[in-house]
């Protein structure tokens, strides 16, 4: 895959919305091919840069991770209303996605995401709120 151009991905990313907008189902069934498809919806293989399920220092699992990117942290649809529950899992794992060892830095962005509903997180540079929050809407 190579990178898109703005109006592809936008056109790709209507896509991606129309196919999502009306999911309410789990997480577990889901979550990889929402997020193989959002990656994909940018020209990006996330194969080549991101992990899905990775044990975390704290005995969690990282849903994904794109090293020194993002920390990604799905929840089913119906947790939407209650994202900043889980907003401390997420950080917890961004406090660990670092390695001093080899040089890697923790990744920038944490983001909370139910589907249809996101929370994008700066931890580094802004720990006390969301950089951004936003629901996939449908077209008008």
């Amino acid at each position: 895959m190579s990178l898109r151009s703005g109006e592809e991905i936008q056109v790709a990313l209507r896509t991606f919305v129309r196919s999502w907008i009306e999911y309410s189902g789990t997480e577990r069934s889901e979550a990889q091919t929402f997020l193989n498809e959002l990656f994909a919806a940018y020209g990006v293989d996330r194969r080549e840069h991101a992990v899905f399920e990775q044990p975390q220092g704290t005995g969690g699992i990282v849903d994904c991770h794109y090293p020194g990117v993002a920390i990604i942290e799905m929840k089913r649809p119906s947790e939407g209303p209650r994202l900043s529950d889980h907003r401390s899992q997420a950080l917890e794992y961004w406090r660990h996605s670092d390695d001093p060892a080899s040089g890697k830095p923790a990744s920038r962005y944490v983001v909370l995401c139910s589907f249809q509903q996101f929370e994008v997180w700066e931890p580094g540079q802004f720990p006390s709120a969301p950089l951004d929050t936003f629901n996939l809407a449908p077209e008008h």
